[in-house]
C-alpha cells in the first residue's frame, strides 16, 4: 500500500447511509464527494464490509466502480471568497473528509500541479491534524 491515503481505495455511489455507516464505527472513510456521491475508503476490504452489510441489512444490490486518482489534499485558504472561488471552479475535483474540511481530487500531477497555479492564495495539504478523538 502506498503512502498516500488517496492512491488506494475507490469510491462507492450511495446516499447518506455511506455516512451513517460510518458514524456506526464500521468504515474509515477518506471522503464524501460533493458534485457527486462518492465515498472513498482506504483499502478495498472496506467496499466489501460495505456491500455485505447493505446487502443483508436492506436487501440491496450494490455496485462499486473503481476510480483512479492522482492524490487528494485537503484545502485551506485565509480569504474564503478566495476558496470559495477555486472550489466553484473545480467542483468535480472537490470533496469533503469525514470531518466536512473540503479536499481536492487530483486526475494527475498536470491537474493538482495546474489547479496550484491558478490558485496560488490557496494550500493543498497532503495531511491534515486531527486533535482530539
Amino acid at each position: 500500500m502506498s503512502g498516500d491515503p488517496s492512491r488506494s481505495g475507490g469510491a462507492f455511489s450511495g446516499g447518506d447511509g455511506e455516512r451513517q455507516s460510518n458514524l456506526e464505527g464500521h468504515m474509515t472513510p477518506v471522503f464524501f464527494g460533493s458534485a457527486v456521491n462518492n465515498f472513498g475508503v482506504v483499502g478495498s476490504l472496506q467496499f466489501d464490509v460495505m456491500a455485505d452489510r447493505i446487502r443483508t441489512e436492506y436487501d440491496v444490490p450494490v455496485i462499486f466502480e473503481g476510480t483512479e486518482l492522482y492524490t487528494a489534499r485537503w484545502l485551506e485558504c485565509d480569504d474564503p471568497l478566495v476558496l470559495k472561488k477555486m472550489m466553484d471552479a473545480t467542483q468535480t475535483a472537490i470533496a469533503d473528509d469525514h470531518t466536512g474540511a473540503p479536499v481536492f481530487l487530483a486526475r494527475n500531477a498536470w491537474h493538482l500541479d495546474r489547479t496550484m497555479q491558478d490558485f496560488p492564495a490557496v494550500k493543498f495539504l497532503k495531511t491534515r491534524e486531527m486533535v482530539g478523538g
